[in-house]
């Protein structure tokens, strides 16, 4: 039988050159092939020679060129050359993708945070549009609004008077508690003036409007002649208050503007306040003689 090195005397000679444990499996293979090349022709097995050098030297030396050492690589790529002792590398360094730092949102303020803490105090009329559901807004006489102004406080029928005097109970002012003897000895007085509602904005109502204003017995009481005349006129709370029965004057007040829509200024809205809060609601609704 011909042996592996008879007939392919070139390929053991690489085979032996490269005895590791890369090319066990290749040097069993043809050493296995060797009893059937016996069979072949010289020709054939000088033929499956060349073919099996060619196999051999596939095997040998692309490997060589792909790794020209041995040895594994570090996390970076590179390492020592055993022969030479030359670190090199043969790979760029793996690159790990950094965490993105997460960003905590800025805390929102609620909306109780953001809004001015309620006040549990009436506004005062300088901080608010509308005072007890009047407008707050300073006067404007009829002149200035060029509207003429038609009336003038006059006399009262005895009637009106008579009417007056059986709704106090009486024959006395509750201004100041002074009662009279006989009924020429007292005014009539209107509690907010025609003046002073002409003032706030009666110059704009119709004249039927204004006549029911003038006669209105809620806003008509009795005064002496000092205090109608002299002291009290046409002012307003602001200017004027009453010796007694403040509560009373000051919510009379408040009915009669609201009732005819009239404005209300800043001073006068102040000094009603100061009185209002302080009142017993029974001391608004009819003012006490004694």
């Amino acid at each position: 039988m011909t042996s592996f090195g008879e007939a392919c005397p070139t390929v053991e000679a690489l085979l032996l050159r490269r005895r590791n444990r890369r090319f066990r499996l290749t040097e069993q293979v043809l050493f296995a092939m060797v009893p059937h090349m016996g069979a072949f022709g010289a020709h054939q097995v000088r033929r499956g020679c060349s073919l099996v050098a060619l196999s051999v030297l596939a095997v040998v030396l692309i490997p060589a060129f792909a790794h020209g050492h041995g040895g594994g690589l570090a996390a970076d790529g590179c390492h020592y050359n055993r022969s030479t002792g030359v670190r090199h590398c043969h790979r760029a360094p793996a690159t790990t993708t950094a965490r993105p730092t997460p960003v905590r949102p800025t805390p929102v303020p609620s909306i109780t945070e953001t809004l001015p803490a309620p006040k549990t105090a009436t506004p005062s009329p300088g901080e608010a549009a509308l005072w007890r559901g009047l407008r707050v807004a300073p006067e404007r006489t009829c002149s200035d609004l060029e509207v003429p102004y038609p009336w003038e406080d006059g006399s009262y029928p005895q009637i009106v008077k008579d009417e007056i005097v059986r709704r106090l109970g009486g024959l006395w002012s509750p201004y100041d508690r002074q009662r009279f003897l006989v009924p020429g000895d007292v005014d009539i007085d209107q509690i907010v003036s025609m003046t002073e509602a002409h003032a706030s904005g009666l110059c704009f109502a119709d004249a039927v409007t204004q006549i029911t204003f003038y006669t209105d017995l809620n806003n008509l009481t009795l005064a002496s002649p000092r205090v109608n005349r002299v002291a009290k006129k046409d002012r307003d709370a602001a200017d004027w208050l009453p010796e007694a029965n403040r509560c009373w004057f000051a919510w009379s007040v408040l009915k009669t503007r609201l009732t005819y829509g009239l404005t209300i200024d800043v001073d006068e809205a102040t000094a009603l306040e100061a009185i209002l809060v302080a009142c017993e609601p029974a001391e608004r609704v009819r003012p006490n003689p004694s």
